[in-house]
């Protein structure tokens, strides 16, 4: 009987040069967390010479309900060279089985040099939205041939985190604020002015994770070393937690244990249940903790070491910032946490036993200081780590029937109608400009199987119908009218850009005078 196991992939944004004998380098890096050996490795380049080397900042998966087969996971990602001028949407597969590297699909700029926020794919696997360092988030239809349906400031810095929280949309920004965008209404065609419907001010400096729980709740983490919980259908925030260090990552588990990266390399574990607890305890009221039997998982893993703080753990191992965080989850008695830093360690953590079980370094290596003249260690910071779904076998063969190779091949043809991303909502080219809103009969739940000849007939009702009803505006038939449109346009642009500037000062001298 083979065991399974489980493949990570890790990303870095200063990928070596070359790839190691052994499998490590490039810019992604296939790595089994059991072992901490490394499967295979990716080298990106910025242009057709392939000396300018591309790192990979986040990487976003598509549902496994829409494309997926039992070795591979389709995914999006974000990269930028050190030029700083140039980021890249990258679509991917990534592959888990036989020791395969992962394919590159097509590599496509994006409209700011920094997507600070990355990119994210919707749960319906439909939309693909980026944050961007002016504070502005786009909003990509894939089906639609990845045409850009709409963008809209959400922060007056840059946005740092995005996720989905039910029908909802949660972004979190420099600016200290966590904001809440209906789905609903970001894909609708009637919405023109897009406005968050709820808002939190907690944090007083940059919000650096957000995570979604269970009941409509969601958790931030920031550098004022806050860890915030929020009820989002009523806007009330159920808890405060102060840590002593800068956060900079979180993770959950199991909608209740949080697993928190902070500045110094240490790593927070919080248990929401035993937090409410301790609270109510606080307040007079008697409360009945359940005993634990000894040697048990609950016990070992929160076992009350701080009377003052019985919820709050911490795993001390790394000794640069933590820069990513996942869960691997295993059996009932393991479950794995991998962490990265700013070094590029990666540390695996049994959670059962509270302890590493595996440190690996898939870029280090040993550099020449010409200045000095002396060996150096070259650096290469984790920033993503992504587990894939399947459970991988030693004996289990890439395809076991045909059915999956047919499968496989259903996911290719839908992996090519994902097109590059636009950059921009009007085609100048044409000379005309196209009115287009995104349909809102997209469901929220897609069906377990959507073929390609499904996605082929849907696109094709949809261009009809777009040909049909969306209006075209000719700049040789109707002059005037456009003069005026653009005349309205830019006097409109003029007042926000007024307004938007007049905001950010006084938000700069906020944020100094509260770091002062």
């Amino acid at each position: 009987m083979s065991i399974p196991k489980k493949i990570i992939c890790i990303s870095t944004t200063k990928p070596t040069t070359s790839l190691a004998p052994g499998g490590g380098g490039g810019s992604l890096c296939m790595m089994c967390p059991y072992t901490g050996s490394v499967q295979s490795s990716l080298r990106l380049a910025g242009d057709m010479s392939g000396k300018v080397p591309l790192g990979v900042a986040s990487i976003s998966t598509f549902p496994d309900h829409i494309m997926s087969t039992p070795n591979n996971t389709l995914a999006v990602a974000f990269g930028f060279t050190h030029k700083k001028d140039d980021s890249y949407a990258l679509l991917f597969t990534l592959r888990s089985a036989a020791a395969l590297p992962p394919i590159l699909h097509w590599k496509c700029r994006l409209p700011e040099p920094e997507m600070s926020a990355g990119l994210l794919i919707s749960p319906c696997g439909a939309y693909i939205v980026a944050g961007g360092s002016s504070g502005t988030i786009y909003l990509w239809n894939v089906l639609e041939q990845s045409r850009l349906v709409r963008s809209f400031k959400a922060h007056y810095r840059s946005v740092a985190v995005m996720a989905f929280s039910g029908r909802d949309l949660v972004t979190g920004g420099d600016d200290g604020m966590v904001h809440a965008f209906s789905w609903i209404e970001l894909i609708s065609e009637t919405t023109t002015d897009v406005q968050p419907w709820q808002t939190w001010t907690q944090h007083h400096l940059p919000v650096t994770g957000i995570k979604a729980l269970g009941g409509g709740r969601i958790v931030s983490c920031g550098q004022d070393g806050q860890v915030v919980l929020y009820e989002v259908f009523s806007g009330n925030v159920l808890a405060c937690i102060q840590l002593n260090n800068p956060l900079h990552v979180l993770e959950v588990q199991d909608h209740n244990r949080l697993f928190v990266g902070s500045k110094s390399g240490m790593i927070y574990i919080i248990d929401t249940d035993d937090y409410a607890l301790h609270k109510t305890a606080q307040m007079g009221a008697s409360v009945k903790r359940q005993k634990l039997q000894p040697g048990s998982y609950t016990e070992q893993l929160f076992g009350r070491e701080d009377k003052e703080k019985p919820y709050l753990m911490s795993l001390c191992g790394h000794d640069y910032p933590i820069t990513a965080l996942a869960i691997a989850k295993g059996d009932d008695d393991d479950h794995l946490l991998i962490s990265g830093d700013e070094a590029g360690v990666v540390r695996t953590w049994s959670l059962a036993s509270k302890s590493c079980v595996k440190v690996v370094e898939p870029w280090s290596h040993m550099g020449v200081d010409t200045q000095k003249k002396k060996n150096v260690i070259s650096l290469h910071p984790v920033t993503s780590i992504t587990v894939l779904n399947q459970d991988v076998s030693e004996s289990t063969p890439l395809f076991t029937s045909t059915s999956q190779r047919q499968h496989a091949k259903k996911k290719e043809t839908v992996s090519q109608l994902i097109r590059l991303l636009q950059k921009h909502a009007v085609d100048e080219k044409k000379g005309m400009v196209a009115y287009y809103r995104p349909h809102s009969s997209v469901s929220w739940d897609v069906p377990n199987v959507v073929s390609p000849s499904f996605v082929k007939s849907s696109l094709a009702r949809r261009r009809r119908r777009s040909k049909a009803v969306l209006p075209t505006i000719s700049a040789e038939t109707n002059s005037n009218e456009a003069e005026e449109t653009i005349r309205k346009l830019r006097n409109e642009l003029a007042e926000a850009k007024s307004t938007i500037e007049r905001w950010e000062t006084v938000n700069n001298k906020l944020m100094a005078r509260l770091q002062g």
